[in-house]
């Protein structure tokens, strides 16, 4: 324990003199502004210490609006958006949005009719992937909205995925350096197979 609090600090004073300069973007005075900004100072000064690739995890939460969604939703989009397109504007003034990606990724969508001023956990949903490496683009397709109609895996609006998470996932897994073979046995063992397409083609 004493060792590990010793590397830590040893690090931490590491980072501190080899750290990059200002980010060329102003970020948002948000919870996942604040996250974005320490993930982008992280990243532009492992670029220099050259550490290798690095994951780094955000979060931005409320997406589960029971109630007052309309407000709720767009607020929430709102916060999303800026936040990325300062992280992305760091990026590209570092020189770093080729070698950088940015994807969202949730545990359910919603569902398409509302339970009164807000809507019930759902099923299929949409994933945004941000970078200088992204083959910008819709992929996929948007279901039949009709309730209770063959993409309705309810009768209220849950929708079917068309692709499937383990896709994405492969996908961004091979442009970060996964073989194939470790996506299948390893990363989604007994998943990934079952798909025909296990790269979606949006990574350059």
């Amino acid at each position: 324990a004493n060792k590990s609090l010793a590397d830590g600090l040893a690090l931490a004073n590491t980072r501190k003199t080899a750290a990059a300069g200002p980010l060329a973007a102003t970020f948002p005075s948000t919870s996942l502004g604040a996250q974005l900004k320490i993930a982008a100072q992280l990243i532009a000064t492992n670029a220099r210490l050259g550490p290798g690739r690095q994951v780094y995890c955000v979060t931005l939460g409320g997406f589960d609006t029971h109630g007052g969604q309309a407000w709720q939703h767009t607020d929430l989009m709102t916060k999303l958006a800026a936040a990325v397109d300062a992280f992305q504007t760091a990026m590209a003034g570092a020189n770093l949005d080729r070698q950088v990606t940015l994807f969202t990724a949730s545990e359910f969508g919603r569902t398409f009719s509302p339970n009164n001023t807000g809507t019930d956990h759902g099923w299929g949903s949409t994933s945004l992937v941000v970078g200088g490496a992204v083959r910008g683009g819709l992929y996929g397709e948007f279901p039949n909205f009709t309730l209770g109609g063959p993409d309705d895996a309810s009768t209220r609006g849950a929708w079917i995925p068309r692709l499937g998470v383990q896709q994405l996932g492969a996908t961004l897994g091979r442009w970060f350096g996964a073989g194939a073979t470790a996506l299948s046995t390893q990363v989604f063992p007994a998943e990934l197979d079952q798909f025909a397409l296990k790269d979606l083609g949006f990574m350059g």
